[in-house]
């Protein structure tokens, strides 16, 4: 019996402070029933009725200074003494309240610090799991948020809270715009999805680098009432190309997928053959400087695409989005229509007009000849699966007589690359094993022959290490570079953008941070997912895309041209001018129309969108 009463006993406390405070109310009421009844019975000139002794008993016991109350009375000893327990069974209880309300306070906080209470939040963004990638899309986040409404960003994963948030504020200051919540929970738990409202959030974030997870977290938001919301989406990155299509599948068109692969080795392809093309995706694809905005007025309708890019000054013109079709680059004549919105590229949205000032025709200065790509000297050192990729993009856009030269660190490399890339445009084509950061094996290679030097992270080493060695190649191609008094551009891939600070001291002509470009891209796409459609095309195949054109190519040099006559040139040619590169300067996007150029260098160039 007693084994059976001290079970039940060890429930009722384990259930927690309620059942606790439970348990002390009820054995006070006991102590002052039978120490009442006591004290009725003992008083010796005790006049009060039988339920004023109890409510005197529990005085004392509310009120351990009410030990003489009744004007200090005493009615005999005994009473006395049972008024004396009474008191003191006020201070124990007391001291078992604030004993429990304590407990109940730092269980609560240390609850907070493990992230685990309920979010209750409507319209705001979720990131599912927690990387390097995190404080990037966060730093974008708060620019993004630095005027209008207040915006709460909810971050769940299986991390510390405070951890999480010291890292973010380390590179993303603080910003009364922007509430950062972090809870601690797994993304395939319904019950961790939930806590932080995912079916109330206007869009969710999956960072996640692993396609399984991200694959099973799209499957546990499926059983959560997000999919149903309207005009909510959410957005991925997949690194297998197999698996977009499985996520498309699975997410019924409410997940914006991009496909890390094509991704880099399109726009790394492009950079290698324009260097400062690079600057121009950082950019765009960034809350900070020029973005892509989607954005109708009474005064866009009914003009056609010519008119509309030529004349409007404050943003560049590049295309339509009709319904859910981008149509990047439409012909001239292409009329837009009411419930169109016209693809704008822009420092704000709306900070943009019409220009009604007439245009002088500058067609005599302009050049008529088909532009040619020219044949291309390339050196590629290091290596990694994306690297086959790469070089197939690459090699659509090189001229006749064109020259690739690969030094790769293994010949397991080597045999990869042979069976995944068949060069047909390069007419030659050498593959060479070595170490790809030792300067005797680097210097054999005789860096003169080439126009372009393009360094890779290689494969199979941690990210800090590869991009280590990397650097170390970097320098030792500068050092060449400036002691045989030569100049081929140098584009390199770093895998961690902290790394990117090294490159200040020395002569790149472009360089691309995978994981930077790649959590621009995916913020923005939460932001708005129209974004995915245009970005599918800039980096599709035969589609338009960003291009550094040489100027040449359309107007003449040494000559004083406003840069309403290059969009001018580039229009004839079905190109979309917006913006220009002079040698050894850096990219200007959406310049004003009106402003006076003159182009005077055989490498400067033209920034244009035009089908490759």
């Amino acid at each position: 019996m007693l084994k059976k009463f001290k079970y039940y006993f060890d429930n009722l406390v384990a259930r927690g402070i309620p059942s606790l405070m439970g348990i002390l109310i009820l054995a006070t009421l006991v102590f002052v029933l039978i120490m009442g009844t006591i004290a009725y019975n003992v008083a010796l000139e005790w006049e009060e009725s039988y339920p004023v002794t109890l409510w005197y008993t529990l005085n004392h016991i509310i009120d351990p200074g009410y030990l003489f109350g009744a004007g200090g009375a005493v009615e005999g000893i005994p009473f006395l003494f049972i008024m004396t327990l009474a008191t003191f069974w006020g201070i124990l209880v007391y001291s078992l309240i604030i004993s429990f309300v304590s407990s109940a306070f730092f269980d609560k906080l240390d609850a907070l610090r493990a992230g685990r209470s309920q979010i209750v939040e409507a319209g705001h963004t979720v990131i599912l799991d927690y990387n390097d990638s995190v404080p990037i899309m966060m730093q974008e986040i708060t620019e993004a948020n630095k005027e209008g409404e207040r915006k709460v960003v909810v971050i769940l994963a299986d991390a510390d809270p405070t951890e999480v948030l010291a890292e973010i504020y380390t590179i993303t200051p603080k910003h009364k715009n922007t509430k950062i919540i972090v809870r601690k929970g797994l993304l395939t738990r319904l019950e961790d999805l939930e806590m932080v409202a995912v079916g109330q959030a206007k869009s969710v974030i999956v960072a996640s680098l692993n396609d399984i997870t991200v694959i099973r977290t799209i499957l546990a938001l499926k059983q959560t009432s997000f999919f149903h919301v309207k005009n909510s989406h959410a957005v991925c990155r997949i690194r297998e190309a197999n698996n977009v299509q499985v996520v498309n599948e699975i997410s019924e068109g409410q997940v914006e997928v991009i496909y890390l692969a094509q991704l880099k080795s399109k726009v790394f392809a492009r950079t290698c053959l324009h260097p400062g093309l690079s600057s121009i995706y950082k950019n765009i694809f960034s809350f900070v400087g020029e973005e892509i905005y989607f954005d109708v007025k009474e005064e866009f309708v009914g003009k056609t695409f010519d008119e509309l890019v030529q004349t409007l000054e404050g943003g560049s013109t590049i295309g339509i989005l009709r319904g859910t079709k981008s149509i990047l680059n439409p012909s001239n004549d292409e009329v837009f229509k009411k419930n169109d919105q016209l693809i704008i590229i822009a420092p704000e949205i709306g900070k943009y007009k019409v220009d009604t000032l007439e245009r002088k025709d500058y067609s005599s200065s302009f050049k008529k000849e088909k532009y040619v790509n020219t044949g291309r000297k390339i050196l590629t050192i290091g290596y990694n699966k994306n690297v086959p990729y790469v070089l197939a993009d690459m090699e659509k856009y090189v001229g006749p007589k064109s020259k690739l030269t690969m030094l790769v660190p293994t010949e397991a490399n080597k045999e990869s690359v042979l069976s995944k890339f068949n060069s047909e445009n390069f007419e030659t084509f050498t593959v060479v094993v070595g170490n790809t950061y030792q300067y005797s094996v680097l210097s054999e290679l005789n860096i003169k022959e080439y126009d372009t030097v393009a360094l890779f992270a290689n494969q199979d080493v941690h990210e800090e290490n590869a991009d280590a060695e990397t650097l170390l190649s970097l320098l030792h191609i500068d050092s060449m570079r400036k002691h045989q008094n030569v100049r081929p551009s140098i584009i390199l891939e770093i895998e961690e953008s902290v790394n990117a600070e090294a490159l200040e001291y020395l002569e790149v002509d472009d360089f691309l941070i995978s994981n930077l470009l790649v959590s621009k891209i995916m913020t923005q796409i939460a932001y708005d997912r129209n974004l995915n459609k245009v970005i599918q095309e800039l980096v599709g195949e035969e589609r338009n895309e960003f291009y550094l054109k040489r100027v040449n190519a359309y107007v003449a040099l040494n000559e004083e041209l406003p840069f309403y006559a290059c969009i001018q040139a580039g229009q004839l040619r079905d190109h979309i001018v917006v913006g220009y590169k002079k040698y050894q300067q850096p990219v200007v996007l959406n310049p004003s129309k009106n402003e006076v150029l003159t182009f005077d260098h055989p490498q400067d160039r033209l920034v244009v969108v035009a089908k490759s």
